[in-house]
């Protein structure tokens, strides 16, 4: 993040998608993925195109969320 100038401090809104949840051979492992996404403020998800694409659209919702309750500050 600090190669794009933004800082967590920075309150940007972030999204952290970790694809293919559903597979068990997963190069990186949901625990450290949502430990990456705490220390830099960020929202974390895990989706599977493959078995359920709803959880795309929370994922996204959230980010929305997010940057609506920052415009409002």
């Amino acid at each position: 993040m600090s190669q794009l100038g933004i800082s967590p401090s920075d309150n940007f809104p972030f999204l952290l998608l970790g694809n293919f949840s559903n597979r068990p051979n997963k190069v990186v492992q949901s625990s450290t993925a949502q430990e990456f996404a705490d220390i830099n403020r960020m929202l974390f998800y895990e989706i599977s195109t493959e078995t359920d694409d709803s959880k795309i659209n929370v994922a996204f919702d959230a980010l929305i969320r997010k940057c609506l309750e920052r415009a409002k500050k």
